[in-house]
């Protein structure tokens, strides 16, 4: 049987609890039917095959003993489980990060601040969990809201470059482009930013249509240790000059399962919390670090199977991260608000998805024959995905993208017996000198900036070079792939031809400059956002 326990999830007070004391709780079915039955002293069995020994507690029941695997992997509140009970003393766990992936299960401990447990009220409590601010609580709440629950509430991205992070009474934050996406105007003398609960309200300065903020944008910054690299979601409030942030943390964002682990998975699985606004468009937003990564990976349909042996096929929105379509889904099993729907992707835009109910129970568990994520796995034509290392030449990954590989070998860990090696590109392109890339807001690497030449705005097609120093986010595009530029309210699409490691915008880059009217010796700054999606910001 299968049960799904919610970690500090939408009552944090108690899953709070459950995160100080080192406590796992199960929905009360869990004692109803199987209480009797396990014993005092139960295994947790994590995905790479670890082993964490804990104590059932029949009047609470729940696991205690488990703050040392917590340390461990680094859970805090707003983390999620899933708890298969396989009988005896074993219980099964997964567990999935505030960004609603699921995480990397490494061998040696996380490193972070020191935890002291302490007995308290009959329980061990985490004593760090008094020293953690209530803004940082705020934050992970934060996370976890945009990534696992809310759909399409991303207004702007701000990424935090050495700049922003120099403690100035004034701090030059946001840019021109990003003031218009954000709807703020000089008439606006202040802007509140914060998290889910916890707010900073900002005094700005403005000089010739740009914006600094005032010393309080330094106490938002040091009390949710922001990073250089760190990238906050702005999303709007019923409040025009009012902001909730999601912080993506560069530390953090590829904590998550990659390797396969568990079940013979092939790539990550990923969460989403059932709201209303879901139930009622039959719409649903991938989480960001999933589509980061994986999103070219789908195709416009995309099949989901169903442990009933059902199977569901829903449009993708590559644009918008987004799933359409889901209402047969959600009106065949009943589906309400704040069920919990797992994805596990099995290749070739197929997803295997599990349905969790309010009493947080599988809904398929009363199944007489229930089709389980290995036995899809183990199908000998099953299209397993090869996760690609950033060593790995495109060409190659693509390749091994549309391979049919039998599944034994995958479990069995031979993968290398397919032949794999990986290709070293040392063909070292030259660079354009009519490119003139300088960094922009430091070395943060998704962003580059062009002194327009005149070849750029001839309207003979020559386009802009991208800037090599963007090599991870162009690496894995073709000849033709569409990518979006943004500027302003308007948007243009433009197709980049890509030779090698040489990659320039092409067909649509002399419509762009005809309709911004752009000339020769502006600079036009770049920066990569996610789903092949570029904001401009032109200079005069």
């Amino acid at each position: 049987m299968s049960s799904v326990v919610k970690m500090s999830s939408f009552v944090s007070e108690n899953y709070a609890w459950s995160y100080m004391t080192g406590c796992l709780p199960m929905p009360s079915s869990v004692a109803e039917r199987y209480g009797n039955s396990i014993p005092d002293r139960v295994m947790v069995v994590l995905p790479n095959g670890a082993l964490w020994s804990g104590d059932y507690m029949r009047d609470r029941n729940c696991i205690e003993g488990l703050d040392n695997m917590y340390e461990f992997y680094d859970i805090e509140p707003y983390h999620l489980f899933t708890v298969k009970y396989n009988g005896g003393s074993f219980f099964a766990v997964q567990m999935y990060n505030t960004y609603g992936v699921e995480i990397d299960y490494p061998v040696e401990p996380i490193p972070r601040k020191e935890r002291n447990f302490s007995r308290y009220n009959g329980g061990w409590v985490n004593e760090a969990y008094y020293l953690s601010s209530d803004f940082h609580i705020d934050k992970l709440c934060a996370q976890f809201t945009y990534n696992c629950y809310n759909s399409g509430k991303g207004a702007y991205d701000l990424v935090i470059s050495r700049s922003h992070l120099k403690g100035n009474f004034y701090t030059k934050v946001l840019s021109r482009n990003a003031c218009s996406q954000l709807g703020l105007n000089e008439s606006m003398n202040w802007v509140e930013i914060g998290y889910r609960n916890l707010f900073w309200k900002i005094k700005l300065k403005w000089s010739n249509g740009k914006v600094w903020l005032n010393r309080k944008w330094n106490e938002f910054t040091k009390a949710g240790q922001l990073c250089h690299g760190d990238i906050c979601v702005f999303q709007k409030t019923s409040n025009c000059q009012k902001f909730e942030v999601c912080v993506f943390e560069k530390i953090n964002v590829n904590n998550f399962n990659r390797t396969g682990l568990g079940e013979g998975k092939s790539i990550m699985s990923w969460l989403k919390v059932m709201s209303n606004d879901t139930i009622l468009s039959g719409e649903l937003e991938i989480p960001r670090v999933f589509v980061d990564k994986f999103g070219e990976s789908l195709g416009e349909s995309v099949h989901l199977l169903i442990p009933d042996g059902g199977e569901v096929c829903v449009h993708f929105c590559g644009f918008r991260s987004y799933l359409y379509g889901l209402n047969k889904l959600i009106a065949k099993y009943s589906v309400s608000e704040n069920y919990v729907l797992f994805f596990d992707y099995v290749g070739n835009s197929h997803f295997y998805v599990s349905i969790y109910n309010n009493n947080c129970m599988d809904i398929f568990d009363e199944l007489s024959v229930k089709v389980l994520l290995e036995d899809v796995l183990l199908q000998p034509k099953c299209p397993i995905v090869v996760l690609s290392d950033d060593s790995v030449d495109e060409d190659e990954v693509s390749a091994l993208n549309t391979l049919t590989i039998d599944q034994n070998e995958i479990l069995e860990g031979r993968a290398n017996s397919l032949g794999m090696q990986e290709i070293v590109d040392n063909n070292n392109s030259e660079i354009v000198e009519s490119m003139q890339a300088v960094n922009v807001e430091g070395d943060y690497f998704n962003s580059f900036a062009v002194n327009l030449s005149r070849s750029h705005v001839d309207q003979k097609g020559h386009g802009v070079y991208l800037s090599p120093q963007i090599w991870n986010v162009y690496k894995k595009w073709s000849k033709r792939t569409v990518v979006t530029l943004l500027c302003g309210e308007q948007s243009w699409k433009v197709v980049v031809q890509r030779e090698k490691k040489k990659c320039r915008f092409g067909r649509g880059w002399d419509n762009f400059t005809l309709q911004k009217q752009l000339v020769q010796g502006q600079r036009v700054e770049f920066i990569y956002r996610n789903n092949k999606t570029f904001e401009v910001d032109v200079s005069p």
